[in-house]
């Protein structure tokens, strides 16, 4: 692992069942298994420590976690080391994952638990990380003696998956709008600005991309809570 404070690290919790907790925006493990992965150690050369947790140093690589302009949700899909046959074991215990939650964390190296370092870390911070992403593993795509690799998807958009009750739509912002001036209580919606006033949409005139400017060319997370792919066919 780089320790270099601006080095972003990427952390996956492997689990049966998880759970959201609405103060802290955070989910964590609630069922009986949870397998927790990093792609590299320390620098004392052992598994890196993340907010008290001990993550396995494990081979993988990520990819698809990007989000695409015509709103149809990501599909990522996780590659992982199989010398050993360790996580395939584990997969043919467990109907080869299926419906089990990844639960990925991240954050810059310079907020890492102190013990992670030879002479600790006057920077450490366990509540500095990015909003965490939760998917379900939909199905295996490769099992190999080299490699194991699992497409992830959405809860909604997972095949047979029936939402909970509740009106779909997917233009429009059911959450009560929040600025300076009237500061509700709206757990999705996150904005405290001086705009008084919001269309519900993501991509209006008056939207949520107009509220949450992106910052320094990168772009910022939106609290959007419609359907935007809810219309679209999949392929």
């Amino acid at each position: 692992m780089s320790t270099l404070q601006g080095t972003l690290l990427s952390f996956y919790i492997v689990c049966d069942e998880a759970s959201y907790d609405e103060v802290t925006g955070n989910w964590s493990p609630s069922g009986s298994h949870a397998y927790y992965f990093h792609n590299g150690t320390n620098e004392l050369g052992t598994n890196v420590v993340w907010q008290g947790q001990e993550y396995t140093a494990f081979p993988l690589q990520v990819e698809g976690f990007e989000v695409s302009g015509n709103g149809k949700m990501p599909r990522p899909v996780i590659r992982v080391s199989n010398v050993g046959q360790y996580l395939s074991s584990i997969s043919r215990a467990h109907n080869e994952l299926t419906g089990w939650c990844v639960i990925r964390k991240r954050t810059f190296a310079m907020f890492i638990d102190a013990v992670n370092f030879t002479n600790g870390n006057p920077n450490a911070n366990f509540v500095e990380e990015f909003p965490q992403d939760l998917y379900y593993v939909d199905r295996k795509v490769e099992d190999n003696k080299l490699t194991l690799a699992f497409e992830l998807a959405a809860a909604s958009d997972l095949q047979g998956v029936q939402l909970p009750a509740g009106q779909i739509v997917a233009n429009y912002c059911p959450a009560e709008y929040n600025y300076a001036g009237n500061v509700g209580e709206s757990l999705k919606c996150t904005y405290r600005g001086a705009l008084a006033t919001c269309d519900h949409s993501l991509d209006g005139t008056n939207g949520c991309n107009v509220h949450f400017l992106n910052v320094d060319g990168k772009q910022v997370d939106k609290p959007f809570a419609g359907f935007p792919g809810c219309g679209l066919n999949r392929a």
